[in-house]
């Protein structure tokens, strides 16, 4: 399984988010894709993926940005 990452859509909410599934829901307009997401903060989501904010590519040390990590300069 592959980690996703993405941005919380909680309005003021810095955390980096994780997508946690994606489905397909039925509607009168046809199949809507929606995402399930949750961010460090626990804040939930279920929505469309259309509604998904803008987020810069997400990289392996950006929960260690959030967290606090620091890298080594030179190495």
């Amino acid at each position: 399984m592959s980690l996703t990452l993405t941005r919380c859509p909680e309005p003021g909410c810095p955390a980096p988010a994780e997508i946690l599934d994606r489905r397909a829901l039925h509607s009168t307009d046809g199949a809507v894709e929606h995402l399930r997401i949750q961010c460090l903060h626990r804040h939930h989501f279920l929505l469309p993926a259309d509604r998904l904010p803008a987020a810069p590519a997400a990289t392996a040390d950006a929960g260690d940005r959030y967290r606090g990590g620091r890298r080594r300069i030179g190495s």
